[in-house]
């Protein structure tokens, strides 16, 4: 099970959302799961117990199971009476994942994604939940289409446009696998683009040669440009023919 059942694509996430897996030696168990092995029924290994976070015995397994077997195995652990929220608390769920289906089919993205992730807080199972994870799900896929919509802005020489989009996306899908390639996305646009930096400064020399920039400081001796780039260039005054600036213009 080790090997085939426990990696499958149908187990895996289950074990991973919802389970906190614990191997354990049966021929010298630690106390805590040799009391738990005492209620569990069959003896052939391998021998799987269930419990709630809090240790109480629910249910197990004794021998292989197959992937399907298993998979409904642990559906009906999730669905134990001793895992499922109180009436209030599914109540209050609810009315959270009709709001979030709402919002989905407004493709207001943001609530839908809080939504879910404030449901994960709430201890046990239910419905509702599974719901809200399905919500959340469908939004993460409606973002990676607005990812794609982002990419194709940029190469039709929209960036402002891209990038509109993109912290949109950057705050509806904060925590979420968009998270991320948006944050890249954002990064690869500004890489790329020009500085805005103003240049609004030429400062002409004697010998004619002309520097275009922004002049940063200025003494009695020279005076400072910052030159598109980023690098700054001292220029002595004794040099300078003349400096020309948009503002006089």
């Amino acid at each position: 099970m080790g090997s085939r059942v426990f990696p499958s694509k149908s187990i895996a996430p289950l074990l991973t959302e919802y389970f906190v897996c614990v191997k354990v030696n049966v021929d010298r168990p630690p106390g805590a799961a040799e009391k738990l092995f005492e209620k569990a029924n069959g003896n052939t290994l391998p021998l799987i117990l269930f419990t709630t976070p809090d240790g109480a015995f629910i249910s197990n397994t004794s021998g292989f199971r197959d992937e399907n077997t298993f998979k409904a195995d642990l559906e009906r652990v999730l669905t134990h009476p001793s895992l499922r929220l109180s009436d209030e608390q599914e109540k209050k769920l609810a009315a959270s994942a009709d709001q979030a289906e709402k919002n989905l089919g407004a493709k207001e993205f943001g609530p839908v994604i809080r939504a879910w992730k404030e449901s994960l807080y709430v201890k046990g199972f239910s419905d509702s939940k599974w719901k809200l994870k399905d919500l959340a799900e469908r939004a993460v896929a409606a973002g990676r289409e607005l990812l794609q919509d982002a990419d194709s802005l940029v190469k039709a020489d929209k960036q402002a446009d891209a990038v509109t989009l993109l912290k949109k996306l950057q705050t509806d899908f904060r925590g979420t696998e968009l998270e991320a390639p948006v944050r890249a996305a954002l990064d690869a646009i500004e890489a790329v683009k020009p500085s805005s930096a103003p240049s609004p400064d030429t400062v002409i020399l004697k010998d004619g040669t002309k520097v275009s920039g922004k002049i940063v400081a200025r003494s009695e001796q020279l005076i400072m440009i910052q030159v598109p780039g980023g690098k700054f260039v001292k220029i002595e005054k004794e040099k300078i023919a003349e400096i020309q600036s948009e503002a006089k213009k």
